[in-house]
């Protein structure tokens, strides 16, 4: 969600006007809430220019100008709501289906097991009216001033997923969370803010899965997830995007973590013409735990997937663990930039991260950036990062006991994505996995 200064002018003007093209059954112009009045003031003040505010029409999308955002030049249209019939729903895990299309949640078309006492499921929307206080501290407390991504969901998400869990209670095993894009119209623009908060000694286990169904394929779908553990929480969150050939997708998690708190998270990210995978952790109080692993492909030509990661070590004996492997092939780019900050006073504190690529062609590209940066004292961490080509003389040794060159290539690429889902506890995501990897990876071998 990185953008180059050069491009902030033009992204705080189409942030103005893409509001003002919003649906009409947002709020108009003298009902903007105090959280769209705090975004566009802190626009303004940051970006300086403040003629940008002018315009209110949207007659050109073409809002990011490096190679890295391509953008094509006829307009994109929000998308607010359209009928959900006609789906071709995926099978839903055995614990049962919260669905969300075009960012509005769709409780006709969910289902669920009975839930425990005091859980909250519930469109976002409603949940602002009906649970103003839990919800509204977590909608305004990020800092969308550098982040252009999300200061546009901030502004334009009119629904999503609240989800709350009081102390004590559990959702085990996971439930399977769809978040589709279903749109006949032409560069759909979609916006949806997912928030998860859990109390005390609560669990939640959760496959979060991003499709496209009837053929939409040029879209742009931008998500935003606000998770908040209190202590001694559990959270499993098992996410799969595998967009379709022409799609935008950018998706921003922020974790805010308590004391003794454990998170793990996992995320496959394959297709779309850009991804955007961003997660910003706070371990906030003594002795958090985060853990997150994930792959990522990229095949086609021009394909892009980048990958941000900022984790922040608050306080002491606070743990995490990074791992990441990508393949890339053709003359498609991935990126993958993990800062990992050690604040003063974090003592004991333990970080590591991983980052491992195959470049199978020799116009494919990746640039990874791992980080340490630690201001205290009686620290454990590492970092590491690899780029390479698959191993000649692994290759020759399967061959030699009559496997084909093809299969050969293909069970090195299989265990080098499968080497980081040893602790992904979803029989079902690991068989999404592996089928969107077979499908993918099958015509390069």
């Amino acid at each position: 969600m990185t953008v180059p200064a050069v491009c902030a002018a033009k992204l705080a003007n189409w942030v103005w006007r893409a509001y003002h093209a919003r649906p009409t059954n947002l709020s108009p112009d003298h009902e903007l809430s105090q959280h769209q009045q705090q975004i566009l003031a802190t626009l303004a003040k940051t970006w300086g220019d403040k003629s940008w505010s002018l315009p209110r029409s949207a007659s050109n999308y073409n809002f990011l100008t490096t190679s890295d955002f391509e953008w094509s030049e006829s307009p994109a249209e929000l998308v607010d709501w359209q009928p959900a019939e006609d789906l071709s729903l995926p099978e839903s895990a055995p614990t049962g289906r919260l669905l969300v299309v075009n960012g509005k949640f769709c409780p006709e078309l969910s289902t669920l097991p009975k839930l425990p006492d005091g859980v909250i499921i519930d469109s976002l929307a409603s949940a602002i009216v009906n649970h103003p206080r839990l919800v509204m501290p977590y909608l305004l407390k990020q800092n969308f001033a550098q982040q252009p991504l999300l200061a546009i969901n901030s502004l334009l998400a009119s629904d999503g997923l609240f989800i709350y869990l009081p102390v004590a209670s559990k959702i085990l095993p996971p439930i399977h969370l769809v978040i589709m894009v279903n749109s006949k119209k032409p560069q759909p623009l979609i916006q949806s803010h997912n928030l998860i908060i859990l109390a005390q000694h609560a669990q939640l286990s959760c496959i979060t899965e991003y499709v496209a169904v009837n053929g939409t394929d040029n879209y742009f779908n931008n998500v935003v997830v606000d998770v908040a553990l209190a202590a001694n929480s559990v959270f499993n969150c098992y996410n799969l995007a595998n967009t379709a050939p022409n799609a935008r997708h950018c998706v921003a998690t922020f974790i805010d973590q308590g004391q003794d708190s454990v998170a793990n998270i996992y995320n496959a990210s394959f297709g779309g013409k850009w991804s955007v995978n961003n997660f910003n952790i706070m371990l906030r109080e003594s002795a958090a735990k985060c853990q997150l692993k994930g792959c990522y492909g990229v095949y086609n030509s021009g394909q892009q997937n980048l990958n941000s990661i900022i984790v922040d070590h608050a306080a002491v004996k606070t743990q995490s663990m990074l791992k990441f492997n990508g393949v890339i092939a053709h003359d498609a780019h991935a990126s993958f930039a993990a800062k990992v900050l050690v604040q003063a006073g974090a003592a004991q504190a333990c970080a590591k991260q991983e980052n491992h690529n195959i470049l199978l062609h020799k116009l494919a590209t990746i640039t990874s950036k791992p980080e340490l940066e630690i201001y205290a004292e009686d620290v454990s961490c590492r970092h590491g990062a690899t780029v390479g080509q698959l191993d000649a003389e692994a290759l020759f040794y399967l061959q030699a006991r009559g496997i084909s060159a093809s299969t050969a290539r293909w069970l090195l690429l299989e265990a080098f994505i499968a080497s980081t889902m040893d602790t992904l506890d979803s029989p079902y995501l690991q068989f999404k996995i592996q089928q969107c990897w077979a499908e993918s990876i099958a015509s390069l071998l």
